[in-house]
């Protein structure tokens, strides 16, 4: 695991310049494409999330009654 964190390191920090040619339509690519993860992590999560969310409003129900 050090051994793959070391080297995502080393490839992002060691990067030379690059004169890529972006279209117009990557930028809704990659908007469509983080869109979609939130999307489908909410649904893939939707059980855990709302036990989270009611154990946290049944906190904040305790503290406004005392």
């Amino acid at each position: 695991m050090k051994y793959l964190i070391f080297l995502l390191i080393y490839f992002f920090a060691a990067t030379k310049n690059t004169h890529a040619y972006l279209d117009p339509g990557t930028g809704s690519y990659f908007l469509q494409i983080i869109a979609g993860s939130l999307l489908a992590g909410g649904y893939f999560f939707k059980d855990s999330i709302r036990t989270t969310l009611k154990r946290i409003i049944k906190i904040f129900d305790k503290v406004k009654k005392k």
